[in-house]
């Protein structure tokens, strides 16, 4: 009894543990906007993390953009919840809940903007996005 406890007490604690996911996307942050646009998807992200892993994504995007919702790359470990938020968070397709950056940089892999007219930037017309597409993908370090 005491082994068939422990065991069952094992498997609880190991899913407990287990790491979320990891995702990768273009993540902009502005005047009443933080969302994450996964690689690849149609599907926009409200951002939900910590105070400190918000301040460092803040910090990063004040520093390394020049100009209001320039988006950035960022690869994270986060799970998503396709609960819909409160407020400005109620206009996205869920919550992307940030628990640890793995990767924060000016500039995206291709496959990530390619493709892409980031008409995920709100507050932004068209052609701003299109523009911050060209300037992600020849930002590319060589």
């Amino acid at each position: 009894m005491k082994r068939a406890l422990f065991c069952s007490f094992a498997v609880v604690a190991t899913g407990a543990i287990a790491s979320p996911p990891e995702w990768e996307g273009l993540y902009t942050y502005g005047h009443e906007v933080n969302s994450f646009h996964p690689c690849g998807s149609s599907q926009d992200y409200w951002v939900s993390t910590s105070p400190s892993i918000n301040r460092q994504l803040r910090d990063f995007v004040i520093q390394h953009t020049t100009e209001t919702y320039q988006p950035v790359y960022l690869r994270l470990r986060g799970r998503l919840s396709m609960e819909k938020g409160d407020g400005f968070a109620a206009d996205y397709d869920g919550l992307m809940q940030i628990q640890k950056i793995l990767i924060l940089s000016e500039y995206a892999p291709i496959h990530c903007v390619k493709g892409t007219s980031l008409t995920h930037v709100q507050g932004v017309r068209k052609n701003e996005k299109n523009k911050y597409a060209r300037n992600l993908i020849s930002k590319q370090p060589h």
